[in-house]
């Protein structure tokens, strides 16, 4: 692990963040990263898989077959705010497929967004899978078990069709074989997946780089790839929402193609199409508090993004440490400086 950010109370160091970071192209190769290889360490993707899961939804047809627009496949992607927009198009998804939300084993809960949250407290009513950030996901999931003929009750277990078929996903997409890919058991139910920071960069950096796959002679993943891309970019506020890491992120990156996924834990990571890279960076504490700080750094030391798009970025996401009263008393300190992989 390395040193990524300190967290500063006037000009004392009040807590210290250690993690790794990693940026990789599609051939595996680590371009840069926070420190040496053996700094690296196996961690969860968690939601940061999604844009990976959702890959079956396209390759199986059941995107096509039940006409899915950009806005819909984004939220497939999404760990979503719960905002009557999210809520309202993951239903619409369902029902795309004949189905309901009783159907969703996501788990029941009330959106992350705290004004929605409130406007159903208001109302009385009662969490709901429907609300689960994770709901576009499992939504989705649901239409390519429909599609393919495959039990609905059971989609997340481990030994379904569906979850053998994204770990085959997920194996191609960082370079290991499944032996080699630590699970557990994520917070919506399904299959999570453990790995160093270095192979989800690879993954990312495959899902940036349409051409690996066509060089494979997977034109229908290189298909695959580009769409979700594609309505990640277009459609950002379903990947997040309001005031949302992810949806900043993309909305900053003004004409530059950049697609966001965070994880819970403290996961972040990231394609540039343009470029063909990956990035990912985990902070070991699992706290997200300092991500802003350290993709800010990230993207101007590896020069990924415009100075003028990455100070846009800043301005939404990057605020300083206040007290109750609204003073300024610290700030969030990036300490690494990323170098070539040895």
């Amino acid at each position: 692990m390395n040193l990524l950010a300190n967290v500063m109370r006037g000009n004392i160091m009040e807590s210290r963040h250690y993690g790794f970071i990693a940026l990789a192209d599609s051939s595996g190769r680590v371009l840069l990263s926070s420190g040496a290889p053996t700094d690296d360490f196996i961690s969860f993707l968690r939601s940061s898989a999604k844009p990976l899961q959702a890959i079956p939804l396209i390759e199986s047809g059941a995107a096509d077959r039940y006409g899915l627009t950009d806005k819909e496949l984004a939220l497939a992607c999404a760990s979503h705010n719960g905002e009557p927009e999210h809520v309202e198009t993951a239903l619409g998804i369902l029902r795309k497929a004949g189905l309901e939300p009783e159907y969703l084993r996501c788990g029941s809960d009330y959106p992350l967004y705290e004004a929605a949250r409130d406007a159903l407290l208001i109302q009385g009513i009662a969490p709901a899978p429907l609300f689960n950030n994770c709901s576009g996901k499992h939504a989705g999931m649901l239409l390519v078990c429909k599609h393919m003929g495959w039990e609905l009750e059971t989609y997340t277990e481990p030994d379904h069709p569906l979850q053998r078929e994204i770990m085959g996903v997920v194996t191609e997409f960082s370079g290991l074989d499944a032996a080699n890919i630590a699970t557990g058991i994520d917070g919506c139910s399904v299959v999570c997946f453990g790995m160093s920071t270095a192979r989800m960069a690879t993954a990312f950096a495959r899902l940036a780089d349409a051409a690996y796959w066509e060089k494979q002679n997977k034109p229908q993943r290189a298909i695959a790839v580009r769409r979700i891309a594609a309505a990640m970019q277009a459609h950002s506020f379903m990947v997040g929402g309001t005031a949302r890491s992810d949806t900043d992120l993309m909305n900053s990156a003004g004409s530059s193609k950049i697609f966001s996924k965070i994880g819970a834990e403290a996961v972040w990571c990231a394609g540039f199409p343009e470029h063909g890279i990956g990035l990912a960076f985990k902070i070991a504490d699992g706290a997200s508090r300092v991500h802003p700080a350290i993709m800010a750094r990230i993207l101007r030391q590896a020069h990924l993004l415009p100075e003028a798009d990455i100070q846009k970025f800043e301005e939404v996401q990057l605020k300083p440490i206040t007290n109750k009263r609204g003073t300024v008393v610290g700030e969030y300190l990036p300490m690494f400086n990323l170098q070539e992989w040895a």
